[in-house]
């Protein structure tokens, strides 16, 4: 696999994408923690959690959305 990735992407190329790859990983890592330590019922926790598993955008989205929403209180908007 790792021969067919430097053929196709090149060496900067694949390197790239490794490392978009593991950013993306670490971003699902800590958006996952995040849902696991928030304050929200348990029905409601489970669910996001389910979503998380199936759907892995959704705790990178999740965690944007977290940063978002702290910045604007921080800012004194809400």
């Amino acid at each position: 696999m790792l021969p067919w990735f430097y053929d196709t992407f090149g060496l900067i190329g694949s390197l790239l994408l490794f490392l978009f790859f593991f950013t993306m990983f670490v971003f699902w890592i800590s958006g996952f923690a995040g849902i696991l330590h928030s304050r929200n019922s348990d029905r409601k926790k489970n669910i996001m959690i389910g979503i998380s598993i199936f759907f892995p955008p959704f705790p990178i989205i999740w965690l944007i959305s977290d940063i978002w929403r702290q910045h604007k209180i921080i800012k004194g908007k809400i």
